[in-house]
């Protein structure tokens, strides 16, 4: 483990070294002397407004994201007017999704840590509270999570999460690794940025997402229709969450090779396929909105518990639910 452990365990030790020379108060570095707010200045400069993506490299290890636009620009891009009926006219590249610029020689060194026991207390608040922490796939998420001390998760403020959607009638990962101990010790999180990718195997699969995402589903209890809303994105135990601003991004730019066989091996052309099974830029838009809004919701425990007993007893079984 690298920068994970440097996270939660570079805590100075407290064991002095006999074969260092003892230090007089007066030879305090005189980056201490200053006061704390200019202190607090300088770490959040040195420390704060960067998206650090974690990623999986022979143990966790976060990298700074060296992309020009931030996920909010990127946001607002997708409410500009699109290109056409299926095109944005800023179009996310493959490249948002894997970063791979980012990584190499822009790991995060927090070595300065190890320095001072009150740098270290002085600048972990910081590190956690005034960075984007980006997250690609879900078990990466879950790493970082349990490796971190319930102190330190709830320092973090905002989040950016990559959503896969590969399959029809499966959650996917970030529904089992988003547990409720786990989700509800991120008391801290206030902003949530979620890119949600759509990368199906086949062209019908995109149209029956749709067709189950986009009904109303009027009838149910709010929280069993919200949680159908946003049932493939695994992502409903957040709602537990008292977040101040969520953003997302829809982008289904591989819906190209979800047609291979069928421009093979039929006589049907691309546009063809995309008026069939395409997802319109206002389809997008309406998942995307879809998610801010059940995310944004206020949750009710007692109100959940007691619609979640009543289902119980009536033994209902016509929907398929999370495990929420």
């Amino acid at each position: 483990m690298e920068i994970v452990l440097q996270f939660s365990d570079t805590k100075p030790s407290s064991k002095r070294n006999p074969n260092l020379i003892s230090t007089t108060r007066n030879s305090v570095t005189s980056l201490l002397r200053l006061p704390r707010e200019l202190r607090d200045c300088i770490w959040e400069y040195v420390c704060g407004g960067q998206l650090i993506h974690v990623k999986n490299s022979y143990g966790l290890c976060c990298y700074i994201c060296k992309a020009t636009d931030s996920p909010r620009t990127m946001y607002l891009r997708t409410l500009e007017e699109p290109n056409n009926e299926y095109y944005e006219k800023h179009a996310l590249n493959p490249e948002i999704k894997s970063h791979v610029s980012c990584y190499g020689r822009n790991k995060l060194n927090l070595e300065f840590q190890r320095t001072s026991r009150q740098i270290y207390h002085e600048t972990t608040p910081i590190i956690y509270g005034m960075n984007i922490f980006s997250f690609s796939n879900a078990m990466i998420w879950f790493r970082f999570m349990i490796t971190l001390k319930p102190q330190f998760r709830a320092l973090i403020k905002c989040m950016q999460l990559d959503i896969t959607i590969s399959k029809f009638r499966d959650c996917g990962e970030w529904s089992e690794t988003l547990t409720i101990p786990l989700v509800c010790s991120l008391t801290g999180l206030k902003t949530l940025h979620v890119f949600i990718w759509l990368k199906l195997g086949r062209p019908d699969e995109f149209r029956k997402i749709k067709e189950h995402m986009m009904k109303d589903w009027e009838g149910l209890p709010e929280y069993e229709a919200n949680e159908q809303k946003i049932l493939y994105t695994g992502l409903g135990r957040l709602q537990r969450l008292p977040l101040d601003d969520v953003t997302c991004v829809v982008c289904d730019d591989e819906f190209v090779y979800a047609c291979d066989d069928l421009l093979l091996y039929s006589d049907n052309t691309l546009e063809q396929l995309e008026q069939e099974y395409k997802w319109t830029v206002a389809d997008k838009r309406r998942l995307a909105e879809r998610v801010r809004t059940v995310l944004l919701e206020p949750w009710d425990e007692v109100e959940y518990q007691k619609e979640l007993e009543q289902k119980k007893k009536s033994g209902r079984k016509d929907l398929m639910i999370t495990r929420f």
